[in-house]
């Protein structure tokens, strides 16, 4: 690469020189080069790239589905940067996939690896916070009602509360997602709002309509502090922890 000298500084392209800049380097300048989108669409040596391309594609679309059901169900997917996080997650779990060839390799087939379904546990889906695994460890999931019981979940939530913060809302959803099919259904606990200071014991979250249906069940747990004025109860912005109990 070359750079750009003199008072004027040029971005864009003319004949086969492209302009443009670069945040670390500064302006730039380059001959405009490599394959052609046609290239790339037939020709035999991008075939592993065609592979990549038409994985990620569907890895990424699994992402979109699961994030549209958070949202949908629990008022939030994530952090501002989870879309791409996400897809890279579900690119993983794609590649465990035995029961495709490459290329066609998918997100369902890498859920029935327990690497897939660990890669997915282990997602955070807000990045500076990983679900506790002490609330993943002393949960209990009944699978006939979709009923969630967290053993003490204040206990293992005070390390990560800040001085400020005087409660903790608990919020659970089962999702059931046929990503082959992109059908979801999903049953939302009524929250749990935590005194941090007074509440003690065991937290039960129970679904309400629960019914069962095909695809893969993803139970997930968000957990929200909040802080205690004049009586009322405001969500604070961080330390939200949002993560996958059992799939």
């Amino acid at each position: 690469m070359g750079r750009q000298a003199g008072v004027l500084r040029l971005t864009g392209n003319v004949g086969e020189i492209s302009f443009y800049h670069h945040r670390v380097y500064g302006y730039l300048v380059r001959r405009k080069g490599g394959a052609t989108a046609e290239q790339v669409k037939r020709d035999p040596q991008f075939e592993r790239t065609r592979e990549n391309a038409s994985e990620f594609g569907a890895a990424a679309k699994a992402g979109k589905l699961l994030r549209d059901a958070l949202k949908r169900y629990l008022r939030t997917s994530g952090d501002a940067y989870v879309t791409q996080r996400l897809a890279q997650c579900m690119v993983r779990i794609a590649k465990l996939d035995v029961l495709h060839e490459r290329g066609e390799r998918r997100v369902s087939g890498g859920l029935q690896t327990n690497e897939g379904r660990d890669l997915l546990q282990r997602f955070p889906f807000f990045a500076s916070h990983l679900l506790d695994d002490s609330l993943i460890q002393f949960s209990q999931i009944d699978p006939a009602t979709g009923t969630m019981i967290l053993t003490n979940p204040v206990e293992h939530l005070l390390p990560y509360a800040k001085k400020h913060v005087t409660h903790a809302r608990l919020k659970a959803v089962t999702l059931f997602i046929d990503f082959d099919l992109r059908e979801v259904n999903g049953f939302v606990s009524q929250a749990a709002d935590l005194s941090l200071a007074a509440f003690s014991g065991d937290v039960t979250l129970v679904p309400e309509q629960f019914e069962q249906h095909a695809g893969f069940r993803i139970t997930v747990l968000l957990v929200v502090f909040l802080q205690e004025l004049n009586g009322e109860l405001y969500e604070m912005e961080e330390g939200k922890m949002m993560g996958v109990v059992a799939v």
